[in-house]
């Protein structure tokens, strides 16, 4: 039971901070705003790799802005749980090298989304933990 309501709470964290996060990006946030937030941005994600591949393009600015430039969550979807570790150490370690607060959101949790087109998840508690 323990370790369901650490993972429902770690879930609900994480929910929380995207929901925070694209309320920013819907609220048409500019370079300003997110410079102010505490949350991590993150400059490898895709739309910043789109603005520094076409800087000549007339929404380059826009999409830098209000996009690019907000912080966004980084979702952790696989079940190589080596290749996790490093790719959650490295982005938290970008993180805190910039003072700020990543956004991650764990999409491998058992049972996620009750099923669906989107169901799926680990098809356990005991495949879902660290080994």
């Amino acid at each position: 039971m323990k370790r369901r309501k650490r993972a429902a709470s770690a879930s609900v964290l994480s929910i929380a901070l995207v929901t925070g996060a694209a309320a920013l990006a819907v609220g048409g946030g500019t370079t300003a705003q997110a410079a102010d937030s505490a949350f991590y941005v993150d400059t490898s994600n895709s739309s910043a790799k789109w603005v520094a591949a076409n800087p000549g393009d007339s929404r380059a600015a826009v999409i830098r802005d209000r996009i690019a430039s907000v912080p966004q969550a980084r979702w952790y979807t696989t079940t190589n749980t080596s290749s996790v570790r490093s790719e959650v150490s490295s982005f938290v370690g970008a993180a805190a090298a910039a003072g700020k607060i990543p956004i991650m959101v764990v999409y491998n949790i058992p049972n996620r989304d009750c099923g669906g087109a989107s169901g799926g998840g680990a098809p356990s508690h005991q495949a879902y933990r660290p080994r």
